[in-house]
């Protein structure tokens, strides 16, 4: 039966009223019935074979998503599942780089299958050396400090599952060189809070991976601390995930992580930002456990969600942010924010009317209403994924 009730205007009519629903098959033989063009994801599926199986389907994504010209672009554009496009063609360096860090933490997440860690080591180290190669009116990383900054950290990632190759180890001195300079003084002028956050843990990693100088740790450390002092817990997430993985980073082996309350201040904050089922709308339902970006009333919870939700994984693992009598209450909160990130995933049956066809399996939409598949959200996703999965096996064990 459909409700229906008609609101009449000066110049018409307006009528709203509920549409008809359709079933579609959810597996071999049960049916579901789907939800702006896909099923809601129940928070029972979030457990860790699921989570490895989703951050498997987003490491394909990427490596499939591979410049397969002549000329070493690197990766392709976003994606639009309704017209099978690509805009742009080529995908941003900055981007590209992101993806091969995400493609290289992913190599070394616990429990993650030797072959499928191979294919991703293999493809995160074939974008930073096509990163490298000059094409005709190609972005040039090595002019861009910020993009330098992530050649950096994804190069400290592949170094902690095997040797960097000498091409990659080749450019590491000119690379950190601009980073430094950059971090000393950002061209004269205040940049974003997710910059300089990023540019902290490039130093940071730089010192701690890939034996780099060790002022540039120290300068790093002061970057975000002075990033935190100046954020407070109430915007402390317009710098993450790179200020908290900076903070703990710069921690390594410490007894103490440098800005641990402003963090368990900032999880706090973020805590009650997380979109709760039991307060959702029926219709807004596949919000659940994703967090408003900041206080605004009118936001809703868009792909930024990922962004906090690795570090919440990260402070899950680490017994200094969270004791043993916290990490059964922490663990929910990390779970539901898991399931918002895995339904902005794209599965099968979001695919019945799109051009794009598997291409787009296992990217990553920027929002539940948004058509466009994406490098750099697959790649925050992916990520984060990484992060809560080792967050829970440190935390819980297997």
């Amino acid at each position: 039966d459909r409700e229906h009730r008609g609101t009449t205007g000066l110049d018409g009519a307006c009528q709203v009223f509920d549409v008809t629903r359709v079933m579609q098959r959810d597996g071999a033989s049960a049916f579901a019935f789907p939800h702006r063009s896909g099923r809601v994801v129940p928070l029972a599926s979030i457990t860790t074979p699921g989570l490895h199986d989703a951050a498997d389907s987003m490491a394909r994504f990427l490596i499939a998503q591979r410049w397969t010209g002549l000329r070493a672009l690197g990766m392709r554009g976003d994606l639009n599942l309704a017209s099978g496009q690509r805009n742009p063609e080529v995908a941003p360096i900055r981007e590209q780089l992101a993806a091969a860090f995400a493609l290289a933490r992913f190599a070394r997440t616990e429990g993650v299958d030797p072959d499928p860690a191979a294919r991703a080591r293999a493809a995160s180290t074939r974008i930073l050396e096509e990163a490298l190669l000059v094409e005709p009116g190609e972005e040039l990383f090595s002019q861009d400090p910020v993009a330098a900054a992530v050649f950096l950290i994804a190069s400290a990632e592949l170094s902690r599952s095997g040797p960097l190759p000498a091409e990659l180890e080749g450019a590491l001195s000119s690379t950190r060189r601009l980073v430094m300079e950059f971090g000393a003084n950002p061209a004269g002028a205040r940049v974003e809070a997710g910059v300089a956050a990023l540019v902290a843990l490039a130093l940071i990693r730089d010192t701690n991976d890939l034996n780099g100088p060790d002022d540039h740790r120290a300068a790093g450390v002061t970057v975000a601390r002075a990033l935190l002092v100046e954020l407070g817990a109430r915007d402390a997430h317009t710098a993450m995930p790179w200020l908290g993985l900076a903070l703990i980073e710069s921690s390594r082996g410490k007894e103490h992580i440098a800005g641990d309350l402003a963090l368990e201040s900032f999880r706090e904050q973020t805590e009650r930002l997380q979109a709760n089922d039991l307060l959702l709308d029926l219709a807004d339902r596949d919000l659940a456990g994703g967090f408003l970006w900041g206080e605004d009333p009118g936001a809703y919870p868009d792909w930024r969600s990922a962004h906090l939700g690795a570090v919440l994984g990260r402070m899950l693992g680490d017994a200094r942010l969270t004791p043993a009598d916290e990490r059964v209450a922490r663990l929910d909160r990390v779970r539901r924010a898991a399931r918002f990130v895995l339904q902005l995933r794209v599965e099968g049956d979001q695919l019945w009317n799109s051009p794009a066809g598997t291409m787009a399996l296992g990217g990553v939409r920027r929002s539940v209403w948004d058509d466009e598949v994406a490098i750099d959200t697959t790649s925050m996703a992916l990520l984060s994924l990484c992060e809560t999965i080792d967050g829970v096996r440190q935390a819980f064990g297997n």
